[in-house]
């Protein structure tokens, strides 16, 4: 399993958690898939649903750091201060409504399809996002059934259904 992978499964069972606080329906995860299919495959109480899964981060340098990553990927200084310089919710809502207006124009093999989003900065949780909620841009053409944001980790670990 590749990281893009271990990212995508991982978010899918952090959802499941989180879903399955809330619901009373029965979310498992069945398997990864390869496009033109969504990224995994789920049974929602025996029925399939496909889910299509997109990480938010703050900036390319909180990327790079919060994937470990070293050599020439590793974030300069520079990187470091550049991304200080901008607000946490601009960073954040630049890059959620970015990920939104791109996956919107993709199609899926597969129905229904639910798009994850999960926001992987530590420094933001759902009751943050819940305060920008009008901030958050949901395209009006898109081929998701469901668009959820998983948020966390921290004491305010959770989903939002976006649409």
């Amino acid at each position: 399993m590749n990281e893009k992978q271990a990212l995508e499964q991982g978010a899918i069972e952090n959802f499941i958690t989180a879903y399955s606080e809330d619901a009373e329906d029965v979310l498992q995860f069945v398997k990864l898939l390869e496009p033109p299919f969504p990224d995994g495959m789920c049974t929602l109480n025996g029925n399939n649903i496909y889910i299509e899964v997109g990480h938010i981060y703050d900036t390319t340098a909180d990327t790079k750091y919060l994937l470990a990553r070293t050599d020439k990927q590793t974030p300069t200084e520079e990187d470091k201060q550049g991304s200080r310089l901008i607000p946490l919710n601009k960073r954040l809502l630049i890059s959620l409504n970015r990920l939104l207006e791109k996956k919107s124009c993709k199609k899926y093999n597969g129905s229904p399809v639910w798009l994850l989003i999960r926001s992987a900065t530590p420094l933001w949780s759902r009751s943050d996002f819940q305060d920008h909620i009008n901030e958050i841009l949901v395209p009006d053409n898109h081929s998701f059934d469901q668009i959820w944001l998983l948020c966390g980790p921290s004491s305010d670990f959770g989903i939002l259904k976006l649409f």
